[in-house]
């Protein structure tokens, strides 16, 4: 009987846990997080705030580039920075984007 009440337990914990990380919301719902995006992807090169350069990463907190040249780079890459369109989708991208321009000076 206690192996029973355990297996149950068990499954019961187990199946709890594989729902535990759904959100109530349906994909594209969401906004996407430009600053968890720039966390996980860039910020190994670039810095937390934009100003690292390693490995010859520009310094984010002084381009001046254009929005629209921003999302370029971002997209298609540069000199040793990967491109990131297909990694991540136009919304993601926008939010990187955006995130970036906020680390100007």
């Amino acid at each position: 009987m206690k192996v029973l009440k355990f297996a149950v337990f068990t499954f019961f914990v187990f199946f709890t846990m594989g729902f535990s990380s759904c959100s109530g919301s349906s994909p594209g719902n969401e906004k996407a997080d430009g600053a968890g995006l720039y966390k996980k992807h860039c910020r190994l090169c670039h810095g937390v705030d934009g100003t690292l350069g390693l490995s010859g990463a520009a310094d984010l907190s002084r381009s001046a580039l254009s929005p629209e040249d921003t999302r370029r780079v971002i997209e298609s890459g540069r000199r040793t920075m990967q491109a990131f369109d297909g990694v991540l989708n136009e919304e993601e991208i926008k939010a990187v984007t955006d995130y970036v321009i906020s680390l100007r000076r």
